[in-house]
């Protein structure tokens, strides 16, 4: 099962996709915002294909969401029949061909094209070389912009790497200088006793000291991957405060040495989201799976399972980058972008890249994979998770309800 993928011609520095609206910087220092939901509509040419295209570019959650109807054997094979139909339909524009679908134009927020950049909480956050910033977003289209044009300076610290989950807390990668967290809400939801005297700004804690090239949420925790010492995990755990009050503590720094029973596998990056954690050599990647909830009420259990070893020939050179999500794990070599699926399948992007990006944590757009090149951006959608074992793959985040439910149960109480 191929991915489906739309391409939009243009020079582009970064893309986000938030609530319906697709967010793209260009090279020269412009931000668009454009209607996602009618961009997808105007590629549905057959009645016939709108269910398999809304289901895989505008509501990647909506099988999951409704598996009790999508599992059913004979559905799923109607269901699977119309994406291998749609498979090979090209669907391209140039951006001056979307411009029916612009919500609004305007000068970048940030004083320079951001390093990186996040969108939760109706809030964009951004990164450049004098700190880390916010501002309004995901406005009314009666706002003059769609994005405020008023940054506000969160922090001066150099940063390299920024990583939101539902919540609007955000991890912090900032090289030597360590392991941070900001938190909107200045830390009501958080605990930090085992961390005294760690608080750098308002509303940022220093995790770790210890090199962070760039982040993973990994639960309630939060997984550091560096390429030049050891990656690490830093551990989160519910703590009852008081009666019927829980915090999320922090409670260790755990080495990827730890994580792995020290197996033997030289040098390669490791990287982490969610249930798994991975360590990769030049032709063979150790998953474990982490457990979060372990200990929590006293639960006899481990919180990572014995690394197991896969073979595989498809890595191109050194790992630059790596990141998990629902439909396997993104893997960026030096000349190459390669996915290894959930089900097993590898697609490899046998072209350099300028910036990648995938959505874990959204609502609607967990199937995605946005590739930005010299000119263009592509943007993938992978359906074959659906129709996979949550519980037995060995590539991918696990889908879990319950913790689902969990997820947007404590999101009303961090916003």
């Amino acid at each position: 099962m191929q991915p489906l993928k739309l391409t939009i011609y243009g020079g582009f520095w970064d893309c986000q996709i938030y609530m319906g609206r697709l967010y793209l910087w260009d090279c020269n220092g412009k931000l668009m915002v454009l209607d996602w939901n009618e961009i997808v509509e105007s590629f549905i040419e057959d009645d016939d294909n709108r269910l398999a295209l809304w289901c895989a570019f505008v509501k990647g959650n909506y099988l999951y969401g409704h598996h009790d109807v999508f599992a059913d054997k004979e559905f799923k094979e109607l269901l699977l029949k119309k994406f291998k139909r749609i498979e090979r339909i090209k669907r391209e524009a140039e951006i001056s061909e979307l411009s029916n679908f612009l919500f609004g134009e305007q000068d970048n927020p940030f004083r320079e094209l951001p390093t990186d950049t996040e969108i939760s909480s109706k809030t964009l956050f951004g990164i450049t070389d004098d700190g880390f910033w916010k501002v309004s977003a995901h406005r009314l289209k009666s706002a003059k912009y769609p994005v405020s044009s008023r940054p506000i300076k969160i922090w001066d610290g150099r940063l390299l790497s920024i990583t939101a989950n539902r919540y609007a807390t955000i991890a912090l990668s900032a090289g030597d200088e360590g392991l941070f967290q900001y938190d909107k809400a200045e830390f009501m939801n958080y605990d930090f006793s085992l961390q005294p005297n760690k608080k750098v700004e308002k509303g940022i804690v220093r995790l770790s000291e210890k090199h962070s090239l760039y982040n993973d949420w990994s639960t309630l925790s939060i997984f550091s991957s560096s390429d030049i010492s050891e990656s690490y995990l830093s551990l989160f755990n519910w703590k009852d405060i008081e009666e019927d009050t829980k915090k999320i503590s922090f409670s260790e720094i755990i080495s990827e040495n730890a994580i792995f029973d020290n197996a033997s596998i030289n040098g390669g990056l490791s990287w982490g989201a969610g249930d798994k954690i991975y360590k990769a050599d030049k032709n063979k990647i150790l998953v474990s799976r982490f457990n979060n909830y372990a200990k929590f009420e006293e639960r006899d259990e481990k919180y990572f399972t014995e690394p197991e070893m896969i073979k595989l020939n498809d890595l191109d050179g050194d790992i630059i980058e790596a990141r998990v999500c629902l439909f396997g794990t993104v893997v960026e070599c030096e000349n190459s972008l390669i996915v290894l699926l959930s089900n097993g399948d590898v697609f490899k992007i046998e072209e350099p890249v300028v910036q990648w990006r995938i959505y874990p944590r959204s609502r609607n757009y967990e199937n995605h994979l946005h590739v930005i090149f010299d000119d263009r951006l592509e943007i993938y959608s992978f359906n074959h998770d659906y129709f996979v074992d949550q519980y037995k793959k060995k590539f991918g985040l696990m889908y879990k309800e319950k913790e689902t439910a969990w997820n947007n149960a404590w999101s009303h109480m961090a916003d």
